[in-house]
């Protein structure tokens, strides 16, 4: 049976972690994680969407085109109101 010793003077100092080499890090875990999370095709996107509680917490802002965007931090609006009121909830689009 062979015996392996390592003498801590032939053993290299570990690098210096800089704040780039820190986020590059907290980037690629980032990136692992959300990988991870990646739903699967079998979950319909209305599951994945609709399962939001509440509104980003953000500023309400809009991202994207009418036809391929959404809208951020929004807030639901009431479905009726006075002299208006909202058609095909189905398709949640009763935010602002």
């Amino acid at each position: 049976m062979t015996s392996h010793t390592v003498s801590l003077s032939t053993v290299p100092p570990a690098p210096k972690r800089t704040g780039r080499a820190i986020q590059a890090v907290r980037a690629a875990a980032a990136l692992a994680a959300a990988l991870l999370a990646t739903p699967t095709a079998a979950d319909p996107a209305k599951t994945l969407f609709g399962a939001a509680a509440g509104p980003s917490p953000e500023a309400p802002a809009p991202i994207g085109s009418y036809a391929a965007g959404c809208i951020g931090g929004a807030v639901a609006l009431p479905e009726t109101g006075p002299g208006w009121q909202a058609v095909r909830l189905s398709r949640n689009r009763t935010w602002g």
